[in-house]
């Protein structure tokens, strides 16, 4: 029948400390007994420089927890484990927490799991266990996981089944199953990445000696070089630095043990040291604290509480742990940043895995000024460096150019506009020129602005990316707020036109932001040129009316305000005089805006409606009403002077009718110049021949075919005298 009593597996947490007191090499020194009362299933771990130890038995079970400081090797008792009193369970610790979890207590075996907080001395309860209830099991953490497995469960079954601890999400995980036969009473503990674990009592092979690694990178387990001592159970197990120790404990013979044996993981060698300080014993407690080892409590025969501090001979740290925050390990081009690590010896910082240069000493070390990605390299030393140096990389992330997206040409006071830039940013920070405002989205990805001023604009934007990095300075997208035309000016132009008047020119000053300029005119008003710009031509037909003419500005945002517009009178065109005479006198039918002409002169003064001739020839007369001029009206040929019959009988004029052609016989007694002119009914001249010398006699031909039949006026003058004959044309 196997005792009552069970032995707790330690996991050895290395702190970053050491004992003030130098020891020998592979001594061992004993320290302050342990502060509580001899016991023995008892657990323990250390936290950063201080070890702890809690619960177990003493012919029963206990749950008081005590806190040692190997600095002035002194024992303080802290507050009692959270859960009920127990023997049997697991401890380890994860960064600055302790957990204690499993066991058997005075009902039953136990699967609650429970974390210790040295700052504040408080216990708190967490997700249990993620096995079936058990004790004797095995624990150990990995960085920033805490494991447990083995053991034996409710049913006195032996188990080999894994789980890890996330504290983070305070869940559990079952991993591969522990490498080798189930069991209980092993002992357990991590070097660096790897966990390790050996010895212990399988049921139907017996007490065991085997050693198995985990990976839990791959979640693997490999058997490495069995345990150098004999087999045993409630052995002590721990680490410092690269190297792992166990010691103590009940060997397969049932012999109590002080042998101590060192683990060499890169040689896969056991190597025995220094036995053990204090009386061969099982169910100890062992942990580490910096360099140094400990081992305390347990049973040689009888409890005890004695307390033991190892000192190895060189042992080689490990690598260091980065403890750089990781906002320090991503940063923006153009920064420096500060990277940290602990260890357990001095510190040097390097720019390669291996050899490299050496950039400095000590837990910190900052960088130059950064452009690009870097890993710089980290290794500890104590009596000699350790063998691999920890890596730090260091991602140094392009400052960013935000882009805006939106419109850039635009209406003023058209509505409202959304521009946008990167998202998932944080720190947004829009701006606006003067011209726009920001209707909402500020501190967001997409803004809305109104553009209330017109001219140019702009629309800026800054973030900080997700690693931290804001540009050098805000993108700035350039917009055009486009404006409505001007106020258009009075138009220039005349404001009295004649019904039918063509090529009148109107016109407006430039109106400011025009490309089209659109007019109105008065009805049956046309533009004959100029359509579209500033200065139109116009004709107005002979229907025109009154009316104004308009003008506005027109671009591509609207139109601008009509201008003063221009009254502009049609005015009728006067009817066609007609003209009668009595004697030398002429008679208008029009009675006012007359205007008499001879031989197509104005006769200035002659505007009555009637004029007496003064001389020979055609007279007409225009009507001239508000600036509008009537057709010519019918001339009338007007002849104050004759020739005697005399003068007359030496002229002749044959045949008579004819046919548009004729003979004119001039008979002068000495030289003459004579002049000859044909009128039409009209008075019209249809030909003329002026000054040529007659001396005796002349023989002329006219020919004005083809003239349409009528009567016509022939006049044939001299200086002094004028005859006048009827020619009848009868084609």
């Amino acid at each position: 029948m196997k005792p009552l009593y069970l032995f707790a597996s330690i996991l050895t947490v290395i702190a970053f400390s050491n004992d003030s007191s130098a020891q020998a090499p592979n001594t061992w020194t004993q320290k302050a007994n342990f502060g509580g009362t001899p016991r023995l299933q008892a657990v323990g771990f250390s936290i950063g420089t201080k070890g702890y130890i809690g619960t177990g038995g003493i012919g029963g079970f206990v749950n008081d927890f005590w806190e040692y400081d190997p600095s002035s090797n002194t024992w303080t008792q802290k507050a009692n484990f959270g859960g009920t009193p127990r023997y049997g369970a697991v401890g380890f610790s994860i960064g600055a927490y302790g957990y204690i979890g499993t066991g058997y207590d005075t009902s039953d075996v136990r699967r609650d799991f429970w974390k210790y907080d040295p700052s504040s001395n408080t216990w708190t309860q967490k997700a249990s266990f993620g096995g079936t209830a058990r004790y004797e099991a095995v624990g150990f953490s990995i960085g920033t996981k805490g494991y447990i497995g083995t053991g034996e469960d409710t049913s006195s079954n032996f188990v080999n089944d894994f789980w890890e601890y996330n504290p983070t999400t305070d869940t559990w995980t079952q991993k591969a199953n522990f490498g080798g036969t189930p069991r209980e009473y092993a002992v357990g503990f991590s070097i660096g990445a790897y966990g390790y674990i050996g010895t212990g009592y399988d049921n139907t092979i017996g007490v065991q000696h085997d050693f198995w690694e985990y990976d839990p990178s791959v979640n693997i387990w490999t058997q490495k070089a069995n345990f150098g001592g004999l087999a045993r159970i409630w052995a002590v197990g721990f680490s410092i630095g690269s190297l792992g120790y166990i010691g103590t404990g009940e060997n397969d013979f049932g012999t109590f043990c002080n042998d101590f044996w060192e683990y060499n993981p890169t040689a896969d060698f056991w190597t025995q040291k220094a036995n053990f300080g204090g009386t061969a014993r099982k169910e100890a407690v062992g942990y580490s604290i910096g360099t140094q080892g400990y081992i305390g409590t347990g049973y040689d025969g009888s409890d005890k509480n004695d307390f033991w501090q190892y000192t190895p001979t060189c042992v080689l740290p490990n690598a260091p742990t980065n403890t750089t925050p990781p906002t320090n390990q991503n940063i923006c081009t153009g920064h420096s940043t500060t990277l940290s690590a602990s260890g357990t010896g001095s510190l040097g910082w390097y720019n390669a895995a291996t050899g490299g240069t050496w950039l400095g000493g000590g837990t910190s070390y900052t960088t130059p000024i950064l452009t690009t990605s870097t890993t710089y390299y980290v290794q500890d030393s104590t009596c000699g460096p350790s063998p691999t140096r920890t890596s730090i990389p260091v991602t140094v992330n392009p400052l960013p150019v935000p882009t805006i997206t939106g419109q850039t040409s635009m209406c003023v006071n058209s509505g409202y506009y959304n521009y946008s830039t990167e998202a998932n940013m944080t720190n947004y920070a829009w701006t606006v020129s003067l011209g726009g405002i920001i209707n909402y989205g500020s501190g967001t990805n997409q803004i809305q602005v109104s553009w209330i001023i017109a001219g140019p604009q702009t629309v800026s934007v800054t973030y900080t990316t997700t690693a931290g990095c804001s540009p050098l300075m805000p993108t700035v997208l350039n917009v055009m707020t486009n404006p409505l035309p001007g106020v258009a000016g009075p138009i220039t132009g005349n404001a009295n036109v004649c019904a039918g008047a063509n090529g009148i020119v109107y016109s407006v000053s430039p109106i400011p932001n025009t490309t089209t300029y659109l007019w109105a005119l008065p009805p049956n008003a046309t533009i004959i040129s100029g359509a579209g710009t500033n200065t139109i031509t116009v004709d107005f037909s002979a229907n025109a009316s009154s009316g104004d003419i308009l003008v506005l500005g027109n671009n591509i945002c609207g139109d601008g305000n009509v201008s003063p517009g221009l009254l502009v009178t049609v005015n009728p065109i006067p009817p066609t005089p007609v003209v009668t005479n009595r004697g030398d006198t002429l008679f208008s039918s029009a009675p006012s805006g007359n205007q008499w002409y001879f031989e197509g002169n104005l006769i200035i003064g002659g505007i009555s409606q009637t004029y007496v001739a003064t001389q020979d020839g055609n007279y007409w007369d225009v009507v001239d009403l508000n600036g509008c001029l009537s057709d010519t009206s019918n001339h009338k040929l007007i002849l104050i002077t004759g020739m005697n019959s005399q003068s007359e009988s030496m002229i002749n004029v044959y045949p008579v009718p004819n046919e548009g052609r004729f003979n004119i016989s001039i008979t002068t007694l000495s030289d003459e110049s004579f002049s000859i002119n044909v009128y039409n009914t009209l008075g019209t001249s249809i030909y003329e021949e002026s000054n040529f010398k007659v001396s005796g006699s002349l023989q002329k031909v006219i020919d004005l075919r083809p003239l349409p039949n009528g009567v016509y006026t022939l006049i044939i003058k001299t200086d002094q005298k004028q005859v006048v004959k009827k020619i009848v044309v009868n084609q």
